[in-house]
């Protein structure tokens, strides 16, 4: 239960606070006398605390062919305020499981560099990125795992990435490179600088429904590719209320081609919301900023996402859930 404040925000040569390495030459450890490529081995780190870190709370940065990090735990550890939580690359058996990440760049950086890597786990964790409206220097994610794609001949095997709450961050939650991949119950939490777009139709009948469809697959399709170029806030708006008039004409044009006789309004500004639960995480009644179709009556079920940053939620009003998937899982490619 150590406390780690104030590492690498000066001067340079910046690594890490806590550094899983081995035992190589005197370049890496020139007060020791025995160089046998000893790694770390049984490694648990817990209910530490990190504020304050600009390089990487626990990570290394030398490697051998051969020579892997071991069983490392990485347990109910608080991060605030850090460039990147955990940076370890070429292991065997990596848990990272209960640590709680608040204004960090990124949770979990990891790539092949001269071995295999093995058996990630990365279960029940909560992050949110230190992402700035309009004003990010970095593509931040919650977890990176071979951006530039696996070194030929070394496989990235067996991750599991599950039950995690995830906000805040730029574009991708998950971007990875890796084999037999197993990611599931994450959930991507809305962030309170958001702007969500909504379709509600007139009733749930087959017509209705279509109709409801056809607007969703319109706003999904050339409402957000109007806003797809921009990270800041105020662009979004701009945008979205000089092409006001457009997605009037568009929606109209949608209900002509179908012979579909009904009225529907469209607001952009702030439009009440009901309080609902989602895995765990309460969003409260209020007046969100949002861009809403109510068709009709407005007595269906409706569809809705985030457009900015652009996630997608499905609310379904008999049972007051949302239903949420990462906005985008890239694997093999980023």
């Amino acid at each position: 239960e150590c406390t780690f404040e104030n590492y690498g925000k000066l001067g340079t040569n910046v690594t890490e606070v806590i550094q899983l390495d081995f035992m190589g030459d005197a370049s890496l450890y020139p007060w020791a006398s025995k160089y046998d490529n000893t790694a770390c081995n049984g490694i648990i780190i817990e209910k530490c605390y990190f504020n304050n870190v600009g390089g990487a709370c626990i990570g290394h940065h030398s490697f051998k062919d051969g020579v892997l990090l071991r069983n490392v735990s990485i347990l109910n550890n608080t991060f605030n305020n850090c460039h990147i939580c955990v940076k370890l690359n070429d292991f065997n058996t990596l848990i990272i499981e209960g640590n709680k990440a608040d204004r960090c760049n990124q949770f979990l950086y990891s790539q092949n560099v001269n071995n295999h890597c093995n058996n990630l786990i990365i279960n029940n964790n909560s992050f949110t990125g230190n992402y700035v409206n309009g004003d990010s220097t970095g593509d931040l994610r919650f977890v990176t795992i071979n951006p530039s794609g696996a070194i030929s001949g070394k496989d990235y095997h067996n991750v599991t990435i599950t039950n995690n709450d995830i906000s805040n961050v730029e574009h991708h939650a998950i971007g990875l490179t890796a084999s037999y991949v197993n990611i599931t119950n994450n959930n991507e939490i809305i962030p309170n600088e958001s702007i969500r777009m909504r379709v509600i139709p007139n009733s749930n009948n087959t017509e209705d429904v279509y109709i409801k469809n056809k607007v969703k697959e319109y706003l999904e399709k050339d409402v957000l590719n109007m806003i797809s170029k921009t990270n800041n806030i105020d662009d979004v708006r701009e945008i979205i209320n000089n092409n006001l008039n457009n997605i009037d004409k568009n929606i109209n044009n949608i209900f002509s081609n179908n012979n579909y006789k009904m009225d529907y309004n469209i607001n952009f500004g702030y439009n009440y919301f009901p309080a609902k639960q989602f895995k765990g995480h309460t969003y409260e009644e209020g007046y969100y900023e949002s861009l809403v179709v109510s068709i009709g009556e407005a007595k269906g079920d409706n569809w809705w996402c985030v457009m900015f940053p652009n996630l997608c939620l499905i609310e379904k009003n008999d049972n007051h859930q949302y239903k949420s998937i990462i906005h985008k899982i890239i694997k093999d490619i980023f």
